[in-house]
């Protein structure tokens, strides 16, 4: 029997004829390169008229509504008159679903919303008046005997963040009209999207930047924290972004590649203004946490922190403030419960730091600070060495030390992985326990090859990879390891990843048939499953989700061909969702 070593032997030799065996692509004229384009669009279009046609066969209303929008957004420069009636059509579906009094369970009610969100996004894009519309018309209708009910609470405080997602992204062209959307959501509550809205608005027309920033601090001093926590959070994003660009050394858009520098929103004045709410919000909310009220709570265990990092540039504009501050921070902090007060003395500490501490506890205290210091060796740090004495010298408990030592060497290797000499981390692979995890460490490695441009290493390493999984594929972790493989041959060589994704087909068939089986004997025959994928497996978790996007870089590089593995899928959903990623990714940029 041939042994393992020898054909992983074999494997390593061969890669370098597989390099040397690539074609390399003809030159196309111009004029070839122009009819390829004419082709390849008409091809398109053929596509999606049969996809359209497709969705009819659909039998849940959310997989008919997401497909439909999809492919109107995908049509719409072919076609704008049938894209338009592709989206009334999913309108009337999702306006009935969104007020669907069926859909009781909260897991399927925030899919749902979720689903209604994501739609008007992708509308957007296409003619945000259209995407407005579609909000509008598909709202969710409030009862008055339910207007005060948990479940309604959530939706308005979605249909914030949806009306404001919608107004950034009409703000780029038309911040007037982003500016009416913004201030009319208000109404509905607050969300992480506000912050950037400024900036861009401000960017566009200072008027009106100005103007939704007034509107944002009017509507939070009338706000009731008990029922808008999220509020006093956008409250200090804003003020800490404001803050972060009157930094000397500020871009105005750090991290953010071509983003040009811009100037506060908020002049003294304004910015005192502020000051002065966050400032006595924050003591309020401070006061009701030493109450136990559970807002309070919240509030200094996950919001606190921002502020006291923002304390000193606060003080320059509002020293008296500042002082009543530490003041009656320094009344109220020791009335706090004691996780309170961990978390938040333990929210910016160093590892040493939370180190000394834990020596000068006992009990759960000090377990909680050595697992801090631990956390924030691995995570902030980056000191593996600071960790492994830690858990070492100071972990008493022996099956927590060591469950904190394999924690602390998984973080190593991957660190190794990510950035060690690669020769070296592959021959340490040797000492991993299973085939399977080398074979997912080798295609990381073959990832790292390819992206520093070494692509004679990286089919060595691919190829050793594959030497490790067994034919064929069977586990959760060979798959996801198979499909690493894939993802790396195709930008190495396409031809290699359609010929390694092909026999993969008709397993992931199975294993998605086998999936909506086990639903439907765990489920009743109330709750409508047959032989649909659901919504939410489509998009994220079906055991075909991560194979379907390895069409993407397949389309680009040969349509015809990806469009053919596709049409061997056999679940109309799943097929459905990788035929529409391969026409977004073959249409012309």
């Amino acid at each position: 029997m041939i042994s393992r070593i020898t054909v992983i032997l074999f494997l390593t030799v061969s890669a370098t004829a597989i390099v040397s065996a690539q074609s390399q692509p003809k030159q196309l004229t111009k004029e070839e390169e122009q009819k390829k384009k004419e082709e390849i669009r008409k091809k398109i279009k053929e596509t999606l008229d049969a996809a359209v046609s497709e969705v009819a066969f659909l039998k849940t209303p959310e997989n008919k509504t997401l497909f439909q929008v999809r492919i109107a957004s995908l049509i719409w420069e072919y076609d704008e008159k049938g894209a338009r009636s592709l989206i009334g059509n999913a309108q009337g579906m999702m306006a009935s679903l969104i007020n669907d009094p069926k859909i009781k369970n909260p897991p399927d009610w925030y899919l749902t919303t979720g689903l209604r969100g994501d739609l008007v996004s992708m509308i957007a894009q296409r003619d945000p008046q259209a995407a407005l519309e579609f909000l509008r018309q598909t709202k969710f209708i409030v009862t008055q005997d339910g207007a005060q009910s948990e479940r309604v609470r959530g939706v308005l405080s979605f249909e914030a963040r949806v009306e404001q997602r919608l107004a950034l992204q009409v703000a780029r062209n038309d911040p007037k009209r982003a500016l009416e959307m913004a201030e009319d959501s208000l109404e509905k509550g607050f969300s992480s999207e506000l912050n950037e809205l400024v900036g861009i608005v401000f960017a566009k027309d200072p008027v009106a930047g100005k103007k939704l920033a007034e509107a944002i601090l009017s509507k939070l001093k009338s706000l009731d924290f008990k029922s808008n926590s999220n509020g006093m959070e956008v409250a200090l994003r804003l003020l800490e972004g404001e803050y972060s660009l009157r930094r000397p050394e500020s871009t105005g858009g750090e991290g953010a590649p071509g983003v040009k520098k811009r100037l506060p929103v908020l002049d003294d004045q304004a910015l005192r203004e502020w000051n002065n709410f966050i400032i006595n919000a924050s003591l309020n909310l401070i006061s009701r946490g030493a109450q136990t009220h559970r807002e309070g709570l919240d509030f200094v265990r996950n919001q606190l922190s921002i502020l006291m990092k923002l304390l000193p540039e606060i003080e320059k504009l509002s020293p008296a403030l500042v002082a009543n501050f530490n003041q009656r921070y320094g009344q109220l902090i020791p009335k706090m419960d004691l996780e309170s007060k961990f978390r938040f003395e333990t929210a910016n500490a160093k590892a040493e730091d939370l180190l000394a501490s834990a020596v000068k506890s006992q009990g759960e205290l000090r377990k909680e600070y050595l697992h801090r210091a631990v956390g924030e060796a691995l995570d902030s740090e980056g000191n593996f060495e600071l960790a492994r004495k830690i858990t070492e010298e100071h972990f008493t408990d022996p099956d927590d030390r060591n469950y904190t030592m394999e924690r602390i060497e998984e973080k190593a290797k991957q660190y190794s992985i990510e950035h060690g000499k690669i020769e070296d981390v592959a021959a340490s692979l040797a000492s991993l326990e299973s085939d399977t995890e080398r074979a997912g460490r080798f295609a990381d490695l073959a990832a790292r090859a390819l992206k520093n441009g070494d692509k004679k290493l990286a089919v060595e390493l691919q190829e050793k990879a594959l030497g490790f999984l067994p034919n064929p594929v069977e586990t959760r972790d060979e798959y996801e390891a198979m499909i690493r493989i894939i993802r790396n041959s195709i930008n190495i060589d396409p031809d290699r990843g359609f010929e390694l994704l092909g026999p993969l087909i008709e397993p992931i068939n199975q294993l998605v048939t086998a999936a909506i089986q086990v639903k439907r004997f765990e489920g009743k025959r109330s709750d409508g499953i047959r032989d649909d994928i659901p919504l939410g497996e489509i998009r994220r978790y079906s055991p075909g989700h991560s194979f379907a996007e390895l069409i993407t870089p397949l389309s680009k590089a040969d349509f015809d061909r990806a469009i053919d593995l596709v049409d061997r899928v056999r679940h109309p959903e799943l097929k459905l969702h990788m035929k529409l990623l391969a026409i977004q990714a073959a249409m012309p940029e």
